[in-house]
């Protein structure tokens, strides 16, 4: 959990600007539910990929079936 979290006292809200930060915010409530809460402290990459994940239905990367 350490590593996935944002060192000292720093939050995404410190990093953003206002509204970046309320953009942010309803994305993930609207993607993650409770999940969201922790948002405000994990490091952006981590909050990028649940954000992904949950954009994608928990399939990972998709494959084009013609290859």
């Amino acid at each position: 959990m350490k590593l996935i979290v944002m060192p000292n006292d720093t939050t995404l809200e410190m990093l953003l600007s206002e509204q970046d930060y309320q953009l942010v915010m309803k994305v993930a409530k609207e993607k993650l539910g409770e999940k969201a809460l922790a948002v405000n402290r994990i490091k952006p990459i981590f909050t990028s990929a649940l954000l992904t994940e949950e954009t994608n239905g928990g399939e990972g990367e998709k494959k084009d079936s013609s290859d």
